[in-house]
């Protein structure tokens, strides 16, 4: 339980930090950008342009950290775990 808790952690902020770049660009846009300088201007183009792709985090570059990754390892762990348990009261009876 305690190793599902410090898995659920990071994937739980890694899908939080996920989600609020995405609004990024959108909050850029919505800005006051009309009053604004040329340079700023120009400043809001990059960000939006930049903050298309939303953050990624990645465990080792191996899996991405999400709450769906977190569930997907949940699910094959309790599938190994019933799979070893049918094996062993298998043998044992």
């Amino acid at each position: 339980m305690a190793q599902a808790i410090l898995l659920l952690t990071p994937c739980l902020f890694s899908t939080k930090l996920t989600k609020k770049s995405e609004n990024i660009s959108t909050a850029a846009y919505t800005s006051d950008w009309l009053n604004g300088s040329t340079s700023f201007k120009k400043m809001l183009v990059l960000i939006i342009l930049r903050s298309q792709k939303p953050m990624r985090f990645y465990a080792a570059n191996f899996f991405e950290l999400s709450l769906t990754t977190f569930v997907a390892i949940l699910k094959a762990s309790y599938s190994y775990f019933a799979l070893m348990n049918k094996m062993s009261n298998k043998n044992q009876g």
